[in-house]
């Protein structure tokens, strides 16, 4: 699988169109809120991995500076310990799977 097609399918984009059909009541979707969350913090490790330009405007879109290391401290802890966190439908630590 190209790397690409995974950002793109684990992109805040596809978290906001699964919000949008879960407040629409689409069957099927009301129980979204683990994968929404999920793809919105595997979202910011993609745009953390990828962040080239100290000139953009959005605080989570610029690289690794000194000005911006305690915002992506903050970012890589808490999405860490969401993925530490993790587990599958009978309650094991996703972690060990790895």
């Amino acid at each position: 699988m190209k790397v690409y097609f995974a950002a793109q399918t684990l992109s805040s984009s596809v978290a906001d169109a699964l919000e949008f059909l879960k407040d629409a009541h689409v069957p099927g979707i009301q129980d979204a809120d683990g994968k929404i969350v999920f793809i919105c913090m595997t979202d910011r490790i993609f745009v953390l991995l990828n962040s080239q330009s100290r000139f953009c405007k959005e605080e989570y879109k610029q690289p690794v500076t000194k000005h911006s290391l305690l915002f992506w401290s903050e970012v890589v802890d808490t999405s860490a310990s969401y993925l530490e966190e993790l587990r599958d439908h009978a309650g094991v630590p996703m972690p060990r799977h790895l």
